[in-house]
């Protein structure tokens, strides 16, 4: 029986990829670098610190110092910020069904801090982990296994939805079952690759597959 849902952040709970793209963009034009805008989109998933030292081998303080500067941009561009279609709904029905809720994505928290004050979302959640809260993130289980940590339930009693693969390979690791929702560009074929247990075009599939988890 299914006692805890645990979400991604980026294109699960809020749009921003696109704004991310053009922050990394912005930074690596401004620190002297080139990035092709196809090589970031295949990297959304992990961590912008990940994605940086994969794309541009940066280390140390010059990364920390990328990484700040990218995500201040970030911040700067998302002035409207839009979440994704029937998610807030989607959130008051696991709360009314009592069931433990968590956020566990590789973004600053900040900007989810950010989007959670601005979209009153705060309450709906028991447990959120960010970038800042652990060493290794997705896909290594790392981030979930805090995640049931703090809200003393196993593994095989959680639900992770995420739009990456990234997600869906944490989810397996952990002993989860990963929930693929079809917001950003991967396909259900991708999805069911890495891992996905089920795949859903939006929230409101969702929402019917995890009241039939929990009975």
């Amino acid at each position: 029986m299914i006692k805890a849902v645990l979400l991604d952040f980026d294109e699960v709970i809020v749009r921003s990829y696109k704004n991310h793209l053009k922050a990394f963009l912005k930074t690596a034009k401004k620190f002297g670098f080139k990035i092709k805008r196809e090589e970031v989109i295949e990297r959304f998933g992990i961590s912008a610190a990940e994605i940086i030292k994969e794309l541009l081998k940066l280390k140390g303080k010059k990364l920390e110092k990328f990484v700040k500067e990218k995500e201040r941009t970030f911040r700067k561009l998302s002035k409207k910020i839009v979440l994704v279609k029937g998610v807030k709904g989607f959130l008051k029905f696991l709360k009314e069904n009592n069931l433990k809720v968590g956020i566990v994505s590789s973004a600053a928290k900040k900007n989810i801090e950010k989007v959670l004050n601005e979209k009153n979302l705060k309450n709906f959640f028991d447990v959120i982990i960010s970038a800042e809260d652990v060493k290794r993130h997705k896909p290594f289980p790392d981030p979930l296994l805090k995640a049931v940590k703090i809200l003393k339930v196993e593994p095989k009693e959680c639900v992770y939805i995420g739009d990456s693969k990234y997600e869906m390979i944490a989810a397996k690791r952990t002993g989860m079952i990963g929930i693929g929702i079809l917001t950003s560009f991967y396909s259900p074929k991708e999805l069911k690759q890495h891992g996905a247990v089920y795949v859903c075009n939006n929230f409101k599939e969702v929402k019917n597959l995890i009241q039939k988890l929990i009975i």
